[in-house]
């Protein structure tokens, strides 16, 4: 009898081991996103790519887990995966982190959300979400006070990833490249800062445009196009909601370089069909500077903003620079 419940605590014991060391390889990988940030992530990136859909299989997610270590914090870069999805999909990825020591869910969907508005605003996943028709992500809270995650794309071979941004708190915007072509732009300057190498997703005014903001402001509009082109790479639509404190420190920081003295404004109205009529009522109540010599524009106008009944509604973004 003191041999048989001998044999039996040895087995429990082995069990207790073999499920810590479990419970540990599992903690250590990252973890699906809580369903609210998968929803959210989804749906900025929808709005990039509307065929772009979150990997219902878990397959993307699963696999970036094994990516989402802690061991990657301050590692962040684009990666190529050595496997095929189950369809015989290529897959690349990103990792990258951000600053947060809290663990539990509502923690993590903060980070998460910063991440996310980070890669929306710089465009550093532009080319993965453009050429992927799924995406899975992971997360990994808990690093030294960090968060790293993980975003998996298929397939993978879309377009060519950028190059990653720079750290998020520096607040450089040097525009790589005008927002109409069909008009004459004049060549920025270049310096020896580092760059954001992304690609305007705002649109240029038109000539009937100009002069809209020219009545509205009253002053003239910057025909060299440099406010225009700088603005598109500032007009964003997270500006909703946002603008009363939107701060245009990279536009500023920009122009000052050059010997420019420049503020910034931004508007925005719900889009019922007619882009005119709402960009009419945000020239109207858009902040402006009486003291400055001249203006610049650029506009969204299809931002899809949830309403408080679940609804999507679309709205005209607008920023504007002036020049003293």
């Amino acid at each position: 009898m003191a041999l048989g419940v001998r044999w039996w605590t040895s087995l429990a014991l082995i069990a207790c081991f073999a499920a810590t060391e479990v419970l540990h390889l599992v903690s250590a990988a990252g973890r699906a996103y809580p369903i609210d940030s998968e929803n959210y992530i989804t749906y900025k990136f929808q709005h990039i790519n509307h065929r772009l859909e979150w990997d219902r299989n878990n397959f993307l997610v699963d696999l970036s887990g094994r990516y989402s270590l802690c061991n990657q914090l301050f590692n962040r870069r684009p990666i190529t995966v050595d496997r095929r999805t189950p369809e015989g999909e290529n897959i690349t990825g990103y990792i990258d982190y951000t600053d947060g020591s809290g663990t539990d869910v509502n923690s993590v969907k903060e980070y998460l959300r910063t991440i996310i508005d980070r890669w929306i605003s710089t465009g550093v996943l532009h080319g993965y979400i453009h050429g992927a028709r799924r995406f899975g992500c992971s997360v990994r809270p808990g690093c030294s006070g960090h968060v790293v995650t993980t975003c998996l794309f298929s397939p993978g071979g879309g377009l060519t990833p950028p190059s990653p941004p720079p750290d998020s708190t520096t607040s450089t915007i040097i525009p790589s490249s005008t927002i109409r072509q069909t008009a004459e732009r004049t060549t920025l300057k270049t310096t020896s800062t580092k760059t954001i190498e992304r690609i305007p997703i705002a649109l240029a005014f038109t000539r009937e445009q100009y002069e809209m903001a020219e009545r509205a402001a009253r002053m003239t509009w910057d025909r060299s196009h440099f406010l225009e082109n700088l603005s598109g790479l500032e007009t964003n639509c997270m500006m909703i909601d946002r603008c009363h404190h939107w701060k245009f420190t990279g536009a500023e920081s920009y122009a000052a370089r050059h010997e420019m003295h420049i503020k910034g404004g931004c508007g925005f109205s719900p889009n019922n069909g007619s882009t005119p009529k709402a960009l009419d009522i945000i020239l109207g109540a858009v902040k402006h500077f009486p003291n400055a010599r001249q203006i610049g524009c650029s506009l969204i106008p299809d931002c899809p903003f949830p309403t408080r009944y679940g609804e999507i509604q679309m709205y005209v973004v607008v920023s504007c620079l002036y020049h003293y």
